[in-house]
């Protein structure tokens, strides 16, 4: 016989509101006797998003009850083992298996299912819908599928196998040294990361990005975000991501939205803007430390962005 838990009594166990997206949340537990082995983490910075890793090997079958009025969008990335979702809208029960990454939206009721025996592992993330208009341009085919399923009660967006740069990240967060003293910052870089990876992959479908040039374009990119504060030129960047100048300034632009500049200067400043409300840093510091040498520039192109100066916020 199943063993059956209610959100809230999940919720309990974790002393946090589970799925209160403005909660700032950073906890870690061990499961409950009762299930099995295992543990779960939740980790949000109150921003909208909320992340929580599950690693389980249950004793038992074990149901999770959980109702919600308020709707929200998930991405779950199943690393290992499975488990099955209903819905009280639907007959429909949804598979989250090892290796598959699954995209959607959910309001009301459901369970789901963790079988006896099985070791799951996923990473799961919850959005608000602001979240992701706030992410992507209007013209990102996502916003358009999901402006036309706005009035379901839940709906499955994408599903299939995660890349093996995706991976890559969610081993990194899920192997972080909890001792870091900039584990925060580096956690939301990687989710924006994460993110911005998958986004890029489903805009791929509608883009003209040659599929033999994707490897080098995303070697690219790794290089850039690698050295914000001194970053290579494209020259020497295509020679090693081993791709010619023309097609990877090309490619980049089609695949990210974004000139190799135009993204450069947005992780710096959006690196500039975290350092300078989590660290003990002056304006001129964070400026240094993001590679502008003059201070005047960068708090002109920190305003243009941001609506704001450098300083306004160290004062707030």
């Amino acid at each position: 016989m199943a063993l059956c838990i209610t959100e809230k009594e999940f919720e309990e166990l974790a002393r946090v509101e589970f799925f209160d997206l403005h909660q700032s949340a950073d906890v870690r537990h061990l499961y409950d006797s009762r299930f099995g082995a295992g543990e779960f983490h939740i980790f949000s910075q109150g921003s909208g998003v909320q992340m929580y890793l599950h690693q389980l090997n249950s004793t038992k079958d074990l149901e999770i009850h959980y109702s919600h009025e308020q709707g929200f969008y998930f991405c779950n990335f199943r690393l290992s083992g499975f488990s099955r979702g209903r819905w009280d809208t639907s007959t429909q029960v949804l598979s989250f298996e090892g290796g598959v990454s699954t995209f959607g939206y959910f309001v009301g009721r459901g369970v789901k299912y963790f079988p006896k025996g099985v070791s799951c592992q996923e990473v799961t993330f919850l959005i608000e819908k602001e979240v992701i208009s706030r992410w992507l341009d209007a013209d990102h085919p996502l916003l358009e599928e999901i402006d036309k399923n706005s009035g379901s009660s839940w709906r499955i967006f994408r599903q299939g196998r995660i890349e093996p740069l995706e991976r890559l990240i969610l081993e990194q967060i899920l192997h972080l040294d909890a001792s870091l003293p900039y584990r925060k910052i580096y956690l939301e870089s990687k989710i924006l990361e994460l993110f911005a990876h998958r986004f890029s992959l489903w805009w791929r479908r509608e883009s003209s990005v040659r599929e033999d040039h994707l490897p080098s374009l995303l070697k690219a990119k790794e290089i850039w975000l690698a050295s914000l504060e001194n970053p290579p030129t494209i020259k020497d960047v295509a020679y090693r991501a081993a791709i010619n100048e023309f097609d990877l300034k090309k490619g980049f632009k089609a695949l990210f939205g974004v000139t190799p500049y135009e993204m450069i200067q947005q992780h710096r400043l959006e690196l500039a803007k975290r350092l300078l409300v989590e660290e003990e840093l002056d304006v001129q510091e964070v400026a240094k430390r993001v590679g502008y040498s003059s201070l005047s520039h960068f708090g002109k192109i920190f305003h243009e962005r941001f609506g704001f100066l450098p300083r306004e916020l160290k004062r707030g």
